[in-house]
């Protein structure tokens, strides 16, 4: 990758950084709709809720969740193209920063932390990984790299989905 393409990439991270943050922190109301009632949290997991939905009800909460897996996948792309890394030490820095984002998330009344979120974030962010280097097995060239590794996200997602939808 040229010094110009790694420039590209991490103003790309950079960018998609803010855009994430402004999501979880001022995005869909939450700056208007702060609580007072205090911290609000969920250190116990529950079922990872990626199956498809039943119903017009549950499709807005498994929207809602599919949008905590979805948006963390091109962080796992990205990041090993100008930081190479490898899987433990990439999740567990991921890991580490989600978690204190959910904190923060908490403390500012700006939403809860939830361990659920952390999960599905996580998971999003292994599946962006695990794209990466199936694509970058084949691809030298960045533009290419990304086409291929959104390609592999997407059949990633679509093999999750089935095998969660099946596994009720």
């Amino acid at each position: 990758m040229t010094k110009r393409e790694q420039r590209f990439i991490v103003g790309l991270t950079i960018v998609y950084t803010l855009l994430v943050l402004f999501f979880l922190f001022v995005g869909f109301g939450r700056a208007g709709n702060r609580s007072s009632i205090g911290f609000r949290y969920n250190y116990i997991p529950t079922m990872i809720p990626l199956r498809l939905p039943i119903g017009v009800q549950t499709f807005s909460i498994w929207f809602f969740n599919f949008g905590n897996y979805a948006a963390f996948i091109p962080f796992g792309i990205l990041i090993p193209m100008f930081r190479k890394t490898n899987y433990l030490k990439f999740v567990f820095w991921f890991v580490f920063c989600i978690t204190c984002v959910e904190l923060l998330q908490m403390v500012t009344f700006l939403g809860s932390a939830d361990i659920d979120d952390v999960i599905l974030n996580s998971i999003g962010a292994s599946v962006g990984y695990l794209s990466y280097k199936l694509a970058s097995r084949n691809n030298k060239d960045t533009f290419s790299l990304l086409l291929n590794a959104g390609g592999y996200a997407t059949l990633l997602t679509v093999i999750i989905l089935t095998i969660s939808t099946f596994l009720r």
